[in-house]
């Protein structure tokens, strides 16, 4: 259905007129100001910003932090303080624009003439290379409810606080009335001056109405969208005060008009904001004080039982932010997180190449301490998915002016925003309505989490590459296995659609040849998947079978089978429990062997195998499991030696591979000042050796973060105990992996081998021959990356000689390998086990009879 003919022609014709009418507007009270963009590096500098933003009244458009540039426009007069208060402190700056009434001056004519040029043109909708007037969304709004009466419905809400009315629409495909169907809320232009806002939510008018491209967007969701939230600040934008933020309250005649609406409500208001009228961010009388935060108010308390996201969309910086403005995270912050990233990743696979990558955080930890928002509000009241949207300052001229707006990519603004918004619409809404995602016997949910990531084979051919690959490594480029050219390693690294350009990109840069392994990691992980015969239903009796996979509680019944099993045998399981996970988990490891120690006889020397510390390398448990049931058959083994076997390192970690996400490399404790927003530790960094210096990290959120210091963690604390308690008897340690086809010798730190490597180096050689020599040795991290802070490590430092690192063989692709690969892997690593532990053997007796010819002379 379409509107009349005439109606759209004199819509056009009234919006070439207006826009005509801007383009004589001269814009005199900005004449002289300057933009100036600033770089800060301390927090010292950041503060000195602010108070200088303060106590000259200056007009901050973005905040500068650390590693992002700010922007503030300052008037003529307060230049010269401005700017040598900045030198005397160090703060570098640029002056992007002189005087900003020329940008302002640009910006009516370039919109001016994208008026002249659509006269007349696109009957069916409103062209997005245009920013449209008050009244001319007004008569939009009232046209589509007229031509598409059975989806949308007009809501006249209330009048402005100068009577403008505030109007917004509701989309669905039945009555808006189905208590089921979640709602997606969006509303933009709470901020007078922020005109790039409005396209995005035109745009995701015209993708439910016009132009409806995923029928199940209004099938599954209805939507509430709120196109002009401050009326009267927008339409005194289109005047002489282009950069007005406020409404336009007169504040009892005391001279400054307007409050900021986005600190007028009811969340901890006047906390962060001013209660001087003639700054931008006062916040009102009180709570709810101006009829447009009350009209938004009406909608959270018609429906906020049913709102799923809100959407907040302003500009500019390229973020997503989430509350609460004071730093409290709410308790949902994991998940708001984690979904804001993947918003982030869908507008970056789209975005224009020169801005930035998206930012996503808590808004009191990435810019600033805030209160009274909109979007904390609306988190408040129990919408569990809230965001402010801070859109790119796009392309402005040759430059990136903020706030101002070039025709060009208006249509661009809307795209890239409705990609962010789509990603999770469908995905998260329903978790208002209490049917959030659950593990109900498959897992198909959450290998969305991988939907479009690819795997790249990747081969080097110079040492200089071998060098460069290294920038490459970040938190969102997952190396799989790192590639190497002196041993013709081929490398895996999984990347995000967001870094399929970026990516390419630098590969030719570096030369570096390059195929697609797996087309879609989601697609893979399903087919992987439908073949595993995992029973995710925990705790129900089933048959145990070490050549599968298993939940961590079936593992750990069968783990007290075996130790009841061993009652009335001669071979003993001992089932310690040590202590309980971040997530009440029992962390439990076994003890293997054959009866008490003779009295008159040295102990026997340990072997500890652990595995599972990296909780995505599933492969490792079974390959643990079944040394445990190789060694319950071969009694010279547990004769003269006593074993521990750590079959999960990782519990917390190994269960959320299983309900969330696959490839997830941490534990799950909160220990860090983030935890709650980025939780888990990579035990495999925590480690008192070396700790943080290499591939490991200090943020929180990072998949190599070392944790807060070492041994914070209670996994790493276990090893630690073991190794303590049981010296100097232990003799071998394994630390069991995935992906590579390596058995390695500490120290990773080190490119030369570690000391007194020899007769470790030679055992190394022996294991890797009994397996056919389908794996490679690897000293002092020749083959493997460098890393810091490992098990390995630590346990070499602790005088234990025999200590490897033993990644399994590749089997299927990279870290997935199928159940039917599972069988022959595990028997390759006990053939290398039983290899290294006669050779334990063999020293012991040597051992045994030196000290049987030469008595000990203390006294017993």
């Amino acid at each position: 259905m379409t509107w009349s003919v005439w109606g759209l022609k004199m819509l056009r014709t009234v919006c070439l007129f207006v826009i005509i009418g801007l383009a004589i507007a001269k814009h005199e009270v900005y004449e002289g100001y300057g933009l100036y963009k600033l770089s800060v590096k301390t927090t010292d500098q950041v503060e000195l910003v602010n108070y200088l933003s303060k106590a000259l009244d200056l007009d901050v458009w973005s905040h500068a932090i650390p590693g992002h540039d700010g922007q503030v426009l300052v008037p003529k007069d307060k230049k010269p303080l401005f700017q040598n208060e900045l030198k005397a402190a160090g703060v570098e700056f640029q002056i992007e624009s002189d005087n900003i009434k020329d940008i302002l001056d640009l910006e009516d004519q370039l919109l001016s003439e994208a008026a002249r040029k659509n006269n007349g043109s696109r009957l069916d909708s409103l062209p997005f290379d245009q920013i449209y007037t008050y009244h001319q969304v007004d008569t939009f709004l009232d046209m589509l409810a007229e031509a598409y009466p059975e989806t949308v419905t007009l809501v006249n809400a209330g009048k402005s606080f100068e009577g403008r009315d505030i109007k917004y629409i509701k989309i669905s495909s039945g009555d808006f009335e189905t208590s089921t169907k979640p709602i997606v809320f969006l509303e933009s232009l709470l901020h007078a001056r922020e005109w790039i806002t409005l396209p995005a939510t035109l745009y995701a008018i015209h993708k439910l109405v016009i132009d409806v491209t995923e029928q199940d967007l209004i099938q599954d969701i209805d939507w509430i969208i709120l196109p002009i939230a401050n009326p009267d600040g927008y339409v005194h934008t289109h005047g002489e005060f282009r950069l007005w933020r406020k409404n336009r309250n007169t504040n009892l005649g005391v001279g400054c008009m307007g409050v900021d609406l986005n600190r007028n409500f009811d969340i901890n208001w006047s906390e962060a904001s001013s209660n001087i009228p003639c700054l931008d961010t006062y916040h009102g009388r009180g709570p709810f004080s101006e009829p447009e935060t009350s009209i938004i108010k009406s909608v959270f308390d018609q429906y906020s039982d049913r709102i799923g996201l809100f959407l907040d969309i302003h500009s500019f910086g390229s973020m997503i932010l989430y509350g609460y403005g004071n730093g409290v995270l709410p308790p949902n912050g994991l998940m708001v997180h984690l979904l804001g990233v993947r918003m982030a990743e869908s507008i970056d696979a789209v975005k224009m190449s020169w801005n930035p990558n998206y930012v996503v955080g808590n808004v009191a930890l990435v810019l600033y301490d805030a209160s009274g928002s909109a979007g904390d509000y609306a988190q408040s009241v129990g919408v569990p998915y809230s965001y402010t949207y801070e859109l790119p300052g796009h392309r402005f001229g040759i430059g990136g002016f903020g706030f101002f707006v070039d025709p060009a990519f208006i249509e661009q603004a809307g795209f890239e925003t409705w990609e962010g918004t789509t990603t999770i619409a469908l995905t998260r809404t329903h978790a208002r309505l209490g049917s959030q995602e659950k593990d109900k016997g498959g897992y198909t949910p959450i290998l969305k989490s991988y939907h479009s990531y690819k795997v790249y084979n990747i081969e080097l051919k110079t040492v200089q590459q071998q060098e460069k690959i290294r920038i490459l490594k970040s938190d969102l480029i997952d190396f799989w296995r790192f590639p190497n050219y002196k041993y013709g390693v081929m490398g895996q690294v999984m990347v995000p659609p967001s870094h399929f350009i970026w990516f390419d990109e630098k590969l030719e840069e570096l030369g570096i040849n390059r195929d697609v392994y797996i087309e879609d990691v989601y697609q893979y992980l399903s087919e992987v998947e439908n073949r595993t015969s995992l029973s995710r239903n925990v705790g129900e009796e089933y048959y145990f079978d070490v050549n599968k996979y298993h939940r961590y509680d079936n593992i750990l019944a069968y783990l007290r089978k075996l130790e009841q099993e061993s009652v009335d045998s001669l071979s003993k399981v001992e089932l310690v429990e040590y202590g309980v996970t971040a997530e009440n988990r029992p962390l439990v490891y076994l003890r293997v062997g054959r009866g008490a120690n003779d009295n008159n006889s040295p102990e026997k020397p340990i072997i500890v195998i652990e595995s599972a510390t990296n909780p995505r390398d599933w492969v490792t448990i079974p390959a643990a499991l079944n040394i445990v049931e190789n060694l319950l058959k071969e009694s010279r083994f547990l004769e003269n030696l006593e074993w521990i076997i750590i079959p999960v390192l990782n519990p917390d970690g190994y269960e959320y591979t299983h309900t969330n996400l696959r490839l997830w490399q941490k534990s799950r404790s909160t220990n860090s000042n983030m935890g709650h927003i980025c939780p888990g530790v990579n035990i495999n960094r925590n480690f008192d050796y070396d700790w943080q210096n290499f591939d490991a990290s200090s943020s929180p959120c990072s998949h190599v973060y070392a944790g807060v210091e070492p041994f914070s963690e209670i996994e790493s604390r276990m090893i630690q105990d073991i190794i303590n308690k049981n010296a100097p008897r232990l003799k071998l340690y394994m630390s069991l992996q995935n992906n590579g086809g390596y058995i390695s010798i500490p120290w990773y730190y080190e490119k030369a081998a570690s000391g007194m490597f020899r007769q470790q180096y030679l055992l190394g050689l022996e294991m890797v021959k009994t397996m056919n020599n389908a794996y490679n040795l690897d000293v002092g991290s020749v083959i493997f990356d460098r890393m810091s802070g490992t098990s390995v490590d630590y346990v070499r430092s602790k005088a234990v000689l025999y200590t490897y690192n033993f990644d399994v063989v590749q089997r299927g692709n990279g870290v997935i390998i199928p159940e039917e690969d599972i069988s022959d892997i595990v028997e390759d690593v006990w053939k290398a086990t039983a290899v290294a532990a006669e050779e334990i053997i063999r020293l012991y007796s040597e051992e045994l009879r030196i000290l049987t010819a030469f008595p000990s002379p203390l006294p017993k």
